[in-house]
């Protein structure tokens, strides 16, 4: 299997993944709006939310083959990833992880294209 067909696969899978981030954090405010702190969970959600919007772009691009644009996000992507293992521990270490994958196959796709 070569990088690029590998790289598809990965947004398809970065896709889902984000998609069903984007549901949970979702479904977790609705549960919690009832509460004393729904406006703070509700802020607090859109935190949460945003690296997964930033995902789906991102996904969306390299499905397409636009490096420059998809190198531009996952830059993003990772860094925000990585603040977030500091908050989130083990879950955002995985999303950290699978971001520095991304990251490292739109690098190294975005260099041999011409």
């Amino acid at each position: 299997m070569d990088k690029k067909t590998f790289f598809i696969g990965w947004n398809y899978l970065m896709l889902a993944v984000a998609v069903l981030n984007i549901v949970l954090v979702a479904l977790e405010v609705i549960k919690g709006s009832t509460s004393e702190i729904g406006a703070l969970l509700f802020f607090t959600g859109l935190l949460a939310v945003l690296p997964a919007v930033l995902t789906i772009i991102m996904a969306r691009a390299g499905i397409r083959g636009e490096y420059s644009t998809c190198r531009k996000i996952a830059f993003f992507v990772l860094a925000i990833n990585i603040i977030n293992v500091v908050f989130d521990g083990k879950k955002a270490l995985i999303s950290a992880i699978a971001a520095a994958v991304y990251f490292y196959l739109v690098l190294s796709l975005d260099k041999y294209k011409y």
